[in-house]
């Protein structure tokens, strides 16, 4: 089950619409809803701690779902890949690359974000930036 779905399940069993729900976080109805339809998949964690508080459920309930799991897994890889590639650099080239991703910065979105697919599409992305670097 996503977060998405846990925290609907819970708001509906608890008689919350989600104007409540949002209006008791501070957030907008639309947020409660594009969280639990699932377009914003990893809510910021205040908000997840103030949604765990009110439903009355714990809170690594709603951080470790198995989705969860799998896409940080996924993504710990992609930040592992780019960490490991700065560890040979020297200083010019870590220089480079970060000239590379300031000047691309809105072509690398948040990573929480992506897909598996997007995930190996922005590694071959860093890789192809790094080679016109040279």
């Amino acid at each position: 089950m996503s977060i998405g779905q846990l925290i609907k399940n819970e708001r509906l069993k608890r008689g919350y619409s989600t104007r409540e729900l949002s209006t008791m976080i501070k957030a907008s109805p639309s947020f409660i809803s594009q969280v639990e339809r699932g377009l914003i998949k990893y809510p910021n964690k205040g908000y997840l701690e103030k949604i765990a508080d009110i439903l009355e459920i714990n809170l690594e309930k709603l951080l470790c779902d198995e989705t969860h799991k799998e896409d940080l897994y996924t993504q710990s890889v992609l930040i592992t890949d780019l960490t490991e590639s700065f560890k040979y650099m020297d200083r010019k080239d870590i220089k480079k690359m970060h000239k590379v991703i300031f000047e691309n910065r809105d072509l690398l979105f948040d990573i929480a974000s992506l897909e598996k697919n997007e995930i190996t599409t922005v590694r071959r992305f860093v890789k192809f930036l790094l080679e016109r670097e040279k």
